[in-house]
């Protein structure tokens, strides 16, 4: 962490950092006025909507990714977006059960079930 920056102050630069990666990916965000929200941000397609819980993370000597994921986040999120700020791609997006995945490929099955949606009147 950066040094005199708090731990809240860098959740939010994360959170931000994430917006940005989404909308930069041509994504609809928005983001919680309460920190007691179920979720950080959530992203929507056409009527379908994606929930993201952001993490603060870091890599452990071994490689392995850790980052906070009490059992409270059961059933709220669709995905992690662990924010890795000592490290140049700095965000890895995860399923609720820690497994990397490759966000382009879910944001592009997001757009098509939306475009399904709209072709059939939903």
């Amino acid at each position: 962490m950066a040094k005199g920056i708090s731990s809240s102050t860098m959740g939010a630069i994360g959170e931000y950092a994430v917006s940005i990666d989404l909308m930069a990916r041509g994504m609809s965000v928005f983001k919680a006025a309460s920190p007691a929200s179920s979720c950080d941000l959530v992203i929507l397609s056409g009527n379908v909507a994606v929930r993201f819980e952001v993490r603060t993370g870091h890599r452990s000597a071994t490689g392995k990714i850790l980052y906070p994921h009490p059992d409270r986040d059961a059933g709220r999120l669709d995905y992690y977006a662990v924010v890795l700020h000592s490290e140049p791609a700095g965000i890895l997006y995860l399923d609720p059960d820690g497994n990397q995945v490759d966000i382009d490929a879910v944001l592009d099955g997001l757009r098509t079930l939306a475009a399904g949606y709209r072709s059939a009147g939903g």
